[in-house]
């Protein structure tokens, strides 16, 4: 029986943060094949593809249990990550069909001007969710980069901690009137 190994937070976060500079490595070099080459685009695409695949495979579980509670009370920007995960699924499904059907690497060869502007519209509108995705999660990104690039260590305490109300002779103070 498989002994599953779990790791420490602050591991997975290093392990994604440094998959996620990959894929955003290759997902920009991809979105260029007249300065690549066909050729290199093609090959760009399907390791693009295994690391997407991978990213959803240490993922899974996430999905799983937004999947399950999607209906029921979460936070928005879970619910937002969600959708735009799918999008994201769907939309480099059907460019990396596409590219394999246009593909002379696989030796299929298959592409027409429609396969053509299909898979350039959905690599455009891919543009479009990618950067909505890294918006919502730019404070994870920006506390990573800090961290893991720039060795700065977080503090302990919040960084954005809510307001206290005021108080007067241990009474909370409601609504302040001038």
């Amino acid at each position: 029986m498989a002994q599953v190994i779990k790791m420490k937070k602050g591991m997975r976060a290093t392990r994604n943060f440094y998959l996620d500079i990959l894929q955003a490595g290759f997902f920009v070099l991809a979105l260029f094949p007249d300065v690549t080459g066909y050729s290199i685009h093609e090959g760009l695409g399907y390791v693009l593809g295994g690391i997407l695949l991978i990213h959803l495979f240490l993922h899974w579980k996430w999905l799983i249990n937004v999947t399950k509670r999607f209906f029921g009370k979460m936070p928005l920007k879970t619910r937002i990550s969600y959708l735009l995960t799918g999008l994201l699924v769907g939309t480099f499904g059907i460019i990396g069909i596409t590219g394999v059907l246009m593909g002379e690497q696989l030796g299929l060869g298959l592409g027409s001007d429609f396969i053509e502007e299909i898979h350039e519209f959905f690599a455009n509108f891919s543009i479009m969710i990618v950067i909505a995705h890294v918006l919502l999660q730019g404070k994870w990104i920006i506390t990573t980069f800090q961290r893991k690039i720039l060795g700065i260590k977080p503090s302990r305490q919040n960084l954005n901690p809510a307001p206290k109300p005021a108080q007067i002779n241990n009474t909370k103070i409601q609504d302040a009137q001038i």
